[in-house]
């Protein structure tokens, strides 16, 4: 992947307004416009006060708004979410007695395949496209009866 120091700064300080507290008033005066547009453009709060009551329409607000993104957001956004997607094994995911998936785990998997996918076949075919198809197609295998019938979209 090709970046930019103003990439780094984007994928290193995103998660800053959702985990923080930070405000992006705050942020802007540290690091200027066009990084704080990018890092706001990745963060939760953005969406909430734009409306979204819930996971799934945060998600589809966040990756229609990075069609149009720069390139770096959009890969940091990506990026993001393939970390998140890593991590889908463990509990609140997976049921610690069951281990089977969580109704959580099946709405993001959804989220995924539904959303992200299509978008990162769009911006990333190369790169983020595969690894994501690959990331399903485990998740589908590990857990046939829960995603035996997703189709990748």
């Amino acid at each position: 992947l090709r970046t930019s120091p103003k990439g780094v700064v984007v994928a290193l300080t995103h998660e800053n307004f959702e985990e923080g507290g930070l405000e992006i008033d705050d942020f802007r005066r540290t690091f200027g416009d066009e990084i704080s547009e990018m890092v706001w453009l990745l963060n939760q709060p953005k969406y909430i006060r734009e409306g979204a009551r819930d996971y799934e329409e945060y998600t589809q607000m966040k990756f229609r708004a990075l069609e149009t993104a720069s390139w770096p957001a959009q890969m940091v956004g990506l990026a993001d979410k393939l970390n998140n997607t890593l991590c889908l094994y463990s509990p609140p995911y997976v049921d610690r007695k069951t281990g089977k998936p969580t109704p959580k785990m099946l709405r993001v998997i959804g989220y995924v395949s539904d959303i992200v996918m299509p978008f990162a076949k769009r911006t990333s075919p190369d790169f983020f496209a595969p690894r994501f198809q690959e990331l399903l197609e485990y998740y589908k295998n590990r857990y046939p009866a829960a995603f035996g019938n997703l189709q990748f979209k």
